[in-house]
């Protein structure tokens, strides 16, 4: 049983930890530090591909063998067999190696388990792709350790495409229902950062999914003052992916330039890409290229400079797709929501909630460059009133959202639970 009283051996499980793109390196970060400050005993487990830099700084041990991002090809059977089929064969495959080299390394985690304090390992980003073989491992290993618990924290919808997906979701129910039917259920703690997701995945599990705080934020840069110039820097951050609508933003920004070339406006755009998302997002980067007053920012960032280009931004362009963020979240708009940055965010989505309660932003329809076009005139025609509603906001989402109140919901969750 967890309570208040016991000595915590901490360790946070992330294999997708590889670089500073994406959100692993900031999500691990503040949890390890916030951990620390605790008293904990503290360990970062990561991809075996961790950069070197972020390996020093977490003193994180490279681990995990298979990326979330890694597919394995099946190449003769594209020849053979219907294409329905083989794509069958091929994601079938591909769940097949992705649990067997997790299996496999999990084998290496009994060296960093305690015999004698509580083990809480912590899935800080969740995801289906390898969760049987985590839950089949730690049943394998139940009996050796009592004083053992799992946490999935879960920030991806189960209906990526509303319009197509199924409802509930084959896989989902499978793999949820081994941790429903696991000996180890008890032990298994889920959740998730969202209300949407946790009333989403009530339909796989009779376990309670609690709400937890974002984490992370972004530090306010102490120099900067906001809009000190006559040009409004105007952000799309993270990584290139279709479903962030970054295919969209050539034929927006050059909209907005041909019929408000009044208004003088910076455009800054991250742009690396993930591997198996080149061919997607490279014919966009090139049309981006072309568009005046736009800077790419083609590699992923440091902490400091994402941090730097962050602050300087005035307005912060979410081209979203409703179809996979109806439900889940995005850190990056929790980083700009804390620093009242003005947010362009599609409809019927966890964020377009959040502007309508709170305003400090402009709700567009997904999928439509031209309504994001014109949201985004909107936003820069009333930046200073919608400015002065982020920032006000930005005091109470700070409260709530950060890594010591996230620790507080996460441990009180625990124990209540441990103790019922």
């Amino acid at each position: 049983m967890i309570d208040s009283q016991s000595k915590i051996n901490f360790i946070i499980s992330c294999r997708t930890l590889i670089s500073f793109q994406g959100h692993d390196y900031a999500y691990c970060k503040s949890l390890r530090k916030e951990a620390l400050q605790r008293g904990w005993n503290v360990l970062v487990l990561a991809n075996k591909l961790l950069d070197k830099e972020i390996m020093q700084e977490l003193d994180a041990i490279p681990f995990y063998t298979v990326d979330l991002g890694k597919r394995f090809d099946v190449p003769f059977i594209r020849h053979f067999l219907p294409k329905k089929i083989s794509k069958l064969i091929y994601l079938a495959w591909n769940f097949i190696l992705h649990n067997f080299f997790t299996y496999l390394d999990l084998f290496q985690i009994k060296k960093y388990l305690s015999k004698l304090d509580h083990n809480l390992i912590l899935f800080p980003t969740m995801t289906i792709s390898n969760l049987f073989s985590i839950v089949k491992f730690f049943e394998s290993i139940s009996t050796d350790y009592d004083k053992l618990n799992l946490a999935f924290v879960n920030h991806f919808t189960s209906r990526p495409d509303l319009e197509s997906s199924p409802f509930p979701d084959k896989l989902h129910c499978f793999l949820y229902n081994q941790i429903n039917r696991s000996k180890i259920e008890n032990k298994i703690f889920l959740f998730c950062d969202t209300p949407q997701l946790s009333k989403e995945f009530s339909i796989y599990t009779k376990k309670n999914i609690e709400v937890l705080p974002i984490p992370h934020n972004v530090e306010h840069g102490l120099d900067y003052q906001g809009c000190k110039t006559k040009s409004l820097k105007i952000g799309y951050l993270g990584d290139a992916r279709n479903s962030k609508g970054f295919n969209l933003l050539p034929d927006v920004l050059q909209k907005y330039n041909e019929r408000h070339n009044v208004a003088k406006v910076d455009f800054l755009i991250q742009c690396s890409i993930r591997v198996r998302m080149q061919k997607e997002c490279l014919s966009a980067i090139k049309l981006l290229e072309a568009i005046d007053g736009t800077t790419l920012f083609r590699e992923s960032l440091s902490s400091k400079d994402y941090e730097m280009l962050f602050n300087s931004l005035d307005i912060v362009l979410l081209p979203y797709s409703s179809n996979m963020y109806h439900s889940q979240t995005s850190g990056i708009f929790s980083e700009a929501r804390a620093l009242g940055k003005v947010l362009i965010v599609p409809a019927n989505t966890w964020m377009s909630e959040e502007v309508s309660l709170f305003g400090g932003g402009v709700i567009f329809n997904s999928h439509n460059p031209d309504a994001i076009e014109s949201s985004l005139n909107k936003a820069i025609q009333n930046y200073s009133t919608f400015s002065l509603q982020s920032k006000k906001r930005s005091v109470n989402w700070k409260l709530f959202h950060n890594s010591n109140n996230y620790f507080t919901s996460f441990l009180n969750s625990l124990i209540f639970k441990s103790k019922a």
